[in-house]
C-alpha cells in the first residue's frame, strides 16, 4: 500500500442460510469472532458482499450512473448471526463494505470508561447529584445503559472479546435519480427492519465512497466502537449458493450449460445440475400430488440442450404424454394399451456371443418367474445351444424366424418348453414378448407409458422390464471409438414399484454403479421415503445418488418422518422444516450432502411451460388427445391457442413451417446428390 501496509484478498463461500440450524450459525459466527481475537490494533479488516446481476454486466460504459453511497449511523441494542443477511436478497446491484479497525486493550477499555461516566451522569439529575438526594427519580433508559456497559467490560477485561471502529457503506446504482432513491430507500428499509439507522450520504459522499474500499483506513472512520462479536453478526458469513453455471461432469463437452435455470428467494436465480461431479444419478422424493411430474417432465425437456443427449423415460399415469408427444425427435409407446399393435422379438439380436448371453440370461429370468426357480445347469446348457442353432440357421435381417415359439421348437426339453409357452402365441405373455420384430424404434426422447403394465401378472411385467433395460443398455454401449459418450438420462417414475422385486433390484443397482461410466444418469422418482429405506438396495441408492430433489411435505415434522429424513438422508431439523413448510407444486428442495450444497428453489415455469410439462390430468390428456386426432402433429399450436396462449401457438406453428421448409431442402439435397446432379 501506499503507506507502506500489506493488503492480502480472500475469497470464502459460507453455509446456505435457510438451511443452516440456529445453532451452526451462531457456531460459525463464534468460530470467526475467536479468529479475529488473534489481530490487534494496527490490524484493518474489510468484508465486502457484491450482488451482481445473473446475467452479467450490461454493455458499455457507466457515464449515465448519479452512484450514491449510504451509511450505518446507529445500531439496534443486540445483534445476532446474519442480522443483514436481507441486504444480500436485494433484486439490484449493490455493493456492501464492512470495515473494521482493531484496536488495543487500553483504547477499549478507555471508550468503556468514558462511556460509562457519561451514562452514570444521566441516571440521575444534576441537582440530585449535587445535593446527593437518594429519593430522586432515575432515569431507568440511562441506568440500562450503564448495565449493558459492565457486561461489555466484562469478556473485555477477560480477554474474551475485542473492540474497534466499525464503518459500514453501502453502494448503489441506478440508471437515473428516480430509480437510485429507490434502491436507496429499499436498502435504509432493509437497516430500519433490523433495527439499525442509516442515511444517504451527502457532504461525506466522497469520504464514504474512500472509506469502502480495502485498505483504506483514514477515510470515514466511525468513532463508536463495537466488538469482535457485533461485527461477525454483521458481516456475511454465509451464502446463497446459486449453483454452478455450467455442468460439472467432465464427461460432457466443456462449458455445457446447467441443466435448468430455476429461481430461489430473493429473485436471486439457481442452477439446477444433476451432476455433483461425475455422478449423475438423482433420488426423487414427495408425496403424491406434491410437483414431482413436472420436475421429471422439466428435467426430460432441459436435458436435450445437450448435444447428442438421449432421453429414456419410464412413465406412469401418462404425465410425460403432453411433452413427448410435442416433440419432434421423440416417440411415446403406451405398452399393453387395448388395441395397441405394439409387440417385442427379445432374441432378434444373438448373434454374437455378447448378445446371445444377454439374451441367454433373460430367458434364463422368464423361466425362473414361470418355475419359481433357476434352470439347472443342463437346462442352461440346452437354452445356451438352442440359441446358438437359432443364430446359425438365421439371419439378422429375419427376427420373424426368431419369436420365442420358434425358440420353443428349437430347444431340447419339454421341461423348457412348458416353461416358455406362457410368453407364446396367445397366450398372456405371447401378445406382447412373441413379436416377429421389435416395434419399438428409439428416438432420442423415447418414453415407455406402464400404466397398463403394471396392472398384468407379474411373470409379464418382469420380463417386459427387463427386455427394455437390456435394449436401453445396448444404445448406451454404442459411441464413436475413442470418444466420450454422449450425455444421456434413464428417468424411472414410481421407482418403487421397480424395486419393489429382486430382478429389477439387482438391474437398479448393476446401473448405479456402472452407467455413471457410460456418461448416463439414472433418476429414481418415489412418492415415499421408506420405499428407498426398506428396499434391500437402499445403501447402494444412497451411495450413488449424490443428489437428491425433496418435495414439500407437510408430515414432514412428524416423529416417524422426520427421523427418515435426518437418519438417512442426513438432513438438520431446519432443512426438514424447509421441507414441511415448502409451498406444494412449486418449492424444491434441492440436497447434495458429498458437496454440502443445499437450497429451496423455485422452477418459476411460465404458462407455456406448464402447458407441457404440467398438463398431465384426465381433461388436458383427453383434450390433447383430439387435437391429435384432428390437426395432427401440429395439434401443439392449437393446444396453446386454446389456453388463452393464440400468440404462442402462432409462433409454433410458424417455427414448425420453418422446420419443415429446412427438411424438404435438406431431402432434395440428398436426392439430387444421389441422382448424380
Amino acid at each position: 500500500m501506499k503507506n507502506g501496509a500489506f493488503l492480502a484478498g480472500f475469497w470464502y463461500v459460507g453455509p446456505d442460510l435457510e438451511s443452516a440450524t440456529k445453532e451452526e450459525v451462531e457456531s460459525l459466527s463464534a468460530y470467526i469472532g475467536r479468529a479475529f481475537m488473534r489481530l490487534g490494533r494496527g490490524w484493518m479488516l474489510h468484508v465486502e458482499m457484491m450482488r451482481k446481476p445473473a446475467e452479467g454486466y450490461p454493455e458499455g460504459f457507466f457515464d449515465d450512473s448519479n452512484v450514491v453511497t449510504l451509511s450505518i449511523m446507529g445500531y439496534p441494542q443486540a445483534s445476532y448471526p446474519g442480522i443483514l443477511h436481507s441486504l444480500s436478497l436485494l433484486p439490484f446491484e449493490v455493493r456492501v463494505s464492512n470495515r473494521f479497525i482493531f484496536t488495543d486493550f487500553l483504547d477499549a477499555s478507555g471508550y468503556l470508561t468514558s462511556l460509562r461516566k457519561r451514562w452514570g451522569q444521566k441516571t440521575r439529575s444534576f441537582v440530585a447529584q449535587i445535593f446527593n438526594k437518594t429519593d430522586a427519580p432515575v432515569n431507568l433508559d440511562a441506568a440500562n445503559m450503564v448495565v449493558d456497559i459492565d457486561e461489555a467490560a466484562t469478556p473485555l477485561d477477560s480477554g474474551d472479546i475485542c473492540y474497534g471502529h466499525h464503518t459500514c457503506v453501502v453502494l448503489v446504482r441506478g440508471a437515473d435519480l428516480e430509480e437510485l432513491e429507490d434502491r436507496a430507500r429499499e436498502i435504509i428499509k432493509a437497516f430500519e427492519f433490523r433495527g439499525f439507522t442509516a442515511r444517504i450520504e451527502k457532504r461525506n459522499g466522497m469520504e464514504a465512497f474512500l472509506g469502502s474500499f480495502p485498505g483504506h483506513g483514514y477515510e470515514n472512520v466511525r468513532r463508536p466502537m463495537i466488538s469482535n462479536l457485533n461485527y461477525t453478526d454483521i458481516i456475511p458469513t454465509t451464502t446463497d449458493w446459486t449453483g454452478a453455471e455450467y455442468c460439472p461432469s467432465s464427461h460432457f463437452p466443456p462449458k455445457s450449460p446447467a441443466l435448468i435455470q430455476a429461481a430461489s428467494v430473493g429473485s436471486t436465480p439457481f442452477r439446477l445440475n444433476l451432476h455433483d461431479g461425475d455422478v449423475g444419478h438423482t433420488l426423487i422424493l414427495g408425496p403424491t400430488g406434491s410437483g414431482k411430474s413436472t420436475l421429471l417432465s422439466m428435467i426430460a425437456s432441459q436435458f436435450e440442450r445437450y448435444e447428442g443427449a438421449r432421453v429414456f423415460v419410464f412413465d406412469r399415469g401418462y404425465s410425460m404424454f403432453p411433452l413427448v408427444s410435442s416433440c419432434l425427435d421423440a416417440a411415446h409407446y403406451d405398452i399393453g394399451a387395448e388395441g395397441s399393435p405394439l409387440r417385442f422379438c427379445p432374441l432378434a439380436s444373438i448373434d454374437t456371443p455378447v448378445d446371445r448371453l444377454s439374451a441367454q440370461e433373460w430367458l434364463e429370468a422368464a423361466i425362473v418367474l414361470s418355475k419359481g426357480s433357476p434352470p439347472s445347469p443342463d437346462e442352461r446348457e440346452l437354452i445356451s445351444n438352442a440359441l446358438e442353432t437359432m443364430a446359425g440357421t438365421t439371419r439378422p435381417d429375419e427376427p420373424a424366424m426368431r419369436t420365442l415359439t420358434n425358440f420353443t421348437h428349437t430347444v431340447q426339453g419339454l421341461d423348457l418348453r412348458k416353461y416358455l409357452s406362457y410368453y407364446t402365441g396367445d397366450n398372456p405373455g405371447g401378445l406382447l414378448l412373441d413379436g416377429e420384430s421389435n416395434d419399438i424404434q428409439y428416438r432420442n426422447f423415447t418414453v415407455f407409458e406402464l400404466d397398463h403394465v403394471y396392472q398384468m401378472d407379474a411373470k409379464l411385467v418382469m420380463p417386459i422390464f427387463l427386455f427394455l433395460f437390456r435394449e436401453i443398455e445396448k444404445r448406451l454401449d454404442s459411441t464413436v471409438e475413442g470418444s466420450h459418450n454422449p450425455p444421456s438420462i434413464i428417468i424411472i417414475d414410481e421407482a418403487w414399484l421397480a424395486l419393489s422385486h429382486e430382478m429389477f433390484q439387482k438391474k437398479i443397482k448393476e446401473w448405479l454403479l456402472v452407467l455413471r461410466k457410460k456418461n448416463c444418469a439414472v433418476v429414481l422418482a418415489t412418492q415415499n421415503l421408506s420405499d428407498i429405506v426398506n428396499a434391500p438396495i437402499r445403501q447402494t441408492i444412497l451411495e450413488s445418488c449424490f443428489t437428491r430433489v425433496l418435495l414439500p411435505n407437510p408430515s414432514a415434522m412428524n416423529d416417524d418422518l422426520k427421523d427418515l429424513y435426518t437418519g438417512y438422508l442426513g438432513l438438520n431439523r431446519q432443512q426438514v422444516r424447509l421441507i414441511a413448510t415448502a409451498i406444494t407444486k412449486r418449492h424444491y428442495y434441492y440436497a447434495a450432502p458429498n458437496s454440502r450444497n443445499y437450497r429451496l428453489f423455485d422452477l418459476g415455469l411460465a404458462p407455456v411451460a406448464l402447458s407441457f410439462v404440467g398438463s398431465g390430468n384426465k381433461d388436458d390428456l383427453k383434450t390433447i388427445r383430439e387435437l391429435q386426432k384432428q390437426h395432427g402433429v401440429e395439434w401443439p399450436a392449437h393446444w396453446l391457442q386454446s389456453r388463452g396462449l393464440s400468440d404462442w401457438g402462432d409462433l409454433w406453428l410458424e417455427k414448425y413451417m420453418e422446420h419443415q421448409a429446412r427438411e424438404e431442402i435438406a431431402e432434395k439435397r440428398t436426392k439430387d446428390k444421389e441422382g448424380g446432379f
